[in-house]
């Protein structure tokens, strides 16, 4: 797993913080895949349009995601490392 947290320590981590499915599922990719758009993110996950967006705006919302513009005024999603939440 990706930021050197075990899989199943993050699973536990993920229920704790009540995660729902879909919020695990973009969150972990997010960590596999680093910084990404929403359309690579939907891409990934097959979650795609309001429901993803409404996902992405819940995990920024609890300081799980952050977000960013780049110079070319793309956003950017990036997942937050797990161990701070800990």
């Amino acid at each position: 797993m990706s930021k050197n947290v075990p899989q199943q320590n993050l699973m536990e981590l993920l229920e704790k913080f009540q995660f729902s499915a879909k919020e695990a599922e973009v969150y972990i990719t997010l960590l596999e895949m680093g910084p990404a758009q929403a359309h690579d993110i939907a891409k990934r996950t097959s979650i795609h349009g309001t429901t993803l967006y409404v996902i992405l705006e819940a995990l920024l919302a609890n300081g799980f995601v952050s977000k960013y513009k780049n110079a070319s005024s793309r956003y950017y999603f990036n997942a937050l490392d797990p161990k701070k939440f800990v």
